[in-house]
C-alpha cells in the first residue's frame, strides 16, 4: 500500500479514531520520504477495508493512490499533484477532493456517494454517466466542466456556483432541497424535467432564458422557491 502522511503526522482513521504513525509498528513509515516513491505499506486485511477512512488532505506531493482500494471515506482536499483516481477505487460514503486542480475526471464506477465535494477542481472535464448521492454534491468553481451526468439524483443540495463552462443540463435532474447555479453564465436554458424540492439559487448575470425557465418551472410546481443573491 502506498503511503504518505497527513500534515506529517496522521495516516488514517479507523471507526473515527486517528491511528498515529508513532504508535503504528506493523509497517514502514515514510515521513522522511516526502516524494511519491517505490515503498509499500500494508493495511491489516489488505486494501479492502470498508470501514476505514483515508485522509491525505494537503499532501501536495501525492501523485496516485493504490489500485483495488475499497474504503468508506476518502479525503484528498488540496492534493494538487493527484492527476487521476484508480479505475478500481471504491468509496462507499464520502469523497472529498476540494482543490484537486490536477484531476480531470472521475472513474465511471465512482457514481454513488453520501457526499461528493469537487469544489474548485478546475481541471475536471468528465464525470460518470450517472450520479446518485444520499446527501449533497458540490461542483462549485469547476470551470472546466462542460456537461453533467445523464442522470443526477441528489438527496439534499447540488451546488454549481461559478461553473461557467456548463451550457446545458441533462433532461432529468432531481434535487431534494437546494440547487445553486449562480454564476453559471454559459448556461442557455433549464431542462423541463428539472425538479427541486425547495430552492433554486440564481444570479443576475444568468441568461434571461434561464430565469424565464425557472419561473415556468415554479408555476408548474417543480420548484418551490427562486432565490437571487
Amino acid at each position: 500500500m502506498w503511503l504518505i502522511s497527513r500534515k506529517n503526522r496522521h495516516l488514517f482513521t479507523y471507526n473515527g479514531e486517528w491511528i498515529d504513525h508513532e504508535k503504528w509498528t506493523d509497517g514502514k513509515w515514510l515521513e522522511k520520504d516526502r516524494e511519491w516513491i517505490d515503498r509499500s505499506f500494508e493495511f491489516p486485511g489488505g486494501n479492502k477495508i470498508k470501514s476505514w477512512s483515508l485522509d491525505f488532505e494537503q499532501c501536495t506531493e501525492l501523485k496516485r493512490l493504490p489500485d483495488n482500494l475499497d474504503i468508506s471515506d476518502l479525503t484528498v482536499n488540496g492534493c494538487t499533484g493527484l492527476k487521476k483516481l484508480p479505475k478500481s477505487l471504491i468509496v462507499r460514503k464520502d469523497l472529498k477532493a476540494e482543490g484537486c486542480t490536477g484531476l480531470t475526471e472521475l472513474p465511471e464506477n465512482l457514481c454513488r456517494f453520501s457526499c461528493l465535494n469537487l469544489k474548485d477542481c478546475t481541471g475536471i472535464v468528465k464525470l460518470p454517466r450517472w450520479l446518485i448521492t444520499d446527501a449533497w454534491v458540490t461542483f462549485e468553481g469547476c470551470t472546466g466542466l462542460t456537461e453533467l451526468p445523464n442522470q443526477i439524483e441528489v438527496e439534499t443540495s447540488l451546488e454549481m456556483k461559478g461553473c461557467t463552462g456548463i451550457t446545458k443540463f441533462p433532461e432529468k435532474i432531481n434535487v431534494g432541497f437546494s440547487f445553486d447555479i449562480r454564476g453559471c453564465t454559459g448556461l442557455l436554458e433549464l431542462p423541463r424535467n428539472l425538479h427541486v424540492g425547495e430552492t433554486i439559487k440564481l444570479s443576475d448575470d444568468l441568461n434571461e432564458q434561464v430565469k424565464k425557465d425557472a419561473e415556468n418551472l415554479k408555476k408548474e410546481g417543480k420548484i418551490k422557491e427562486i432565490q437571487y443573491g
